[in-house]
């Protein structure tokens, strides 16, 4: 498990959490580290989807990572959807939270650009269905980051 520190890596995999029942689905990216002692290591990053401010640092740091699609359901495409060629820095930090029985717990997770495991993903079919498409949050986070506006299908 990766330490607290910054490191690079390349975008393994990508896509939405399906959540257990009550839970919320998240947008999940998977970074492989690159940097030497630690090739290979794996984290992931960890997107809200609540409205609002939550929800525009997820567009835009997806944007970030260069997102392809026009609609926030087409990340559902998995890593194609993202650079995965570009190495990233990612932040890994120490988070301290207390439970629901009121016990404090750390965790380790990437706080800027993304916490590991197996995670079960959503099909795409599901995310059409489920995901809202967040259009025109992602066309002003293009603009507000300066990105120019993809193709139709991902296509630059």
């Amino acid at each position: 498990m990766l330490k607290p520190g910054t490191y690079k890596g390349r975008i393994e995999s990508a896509g939405f959490t399906d959540p257990q029942p009550g839970k919320a689905q998240q947008v999940a990216v998977t970074m492989a580290c690159t940097d030497d002692g630690n090739l290979g290591e794996t984290m992931t990053w960890f997107g809200g989807m609540k409205p609002g401010k939550n929800v525009e640092i997820t567009i835009e740091t997806l944007i970030k990572l260069g997102f392809k699609g026009a609609t926030l359901t087409e990340l559902a495409s998995g890593a194609k959807m993202l650079d995965t060629t570009t190495e990233f820095p990612f932040k890994v930090a120490d988070e301290t939270w207390t439970d629901n029985s009121g016990q404090s717990r750390t965790t380790t997770k990437i706080v800027s650009i993304g916490a590991g495991g197996s995670l079960k993903m959503m099909d795409p079919l599901k995310a059409s269905t489920t995901i809202p498409s967040y259009t025109g949050e992602i066309m002003q986070a293009r603009q507000k980051l300066g990105v120019t506006q993809p193709k139709p299908n991902g296509q630059w």
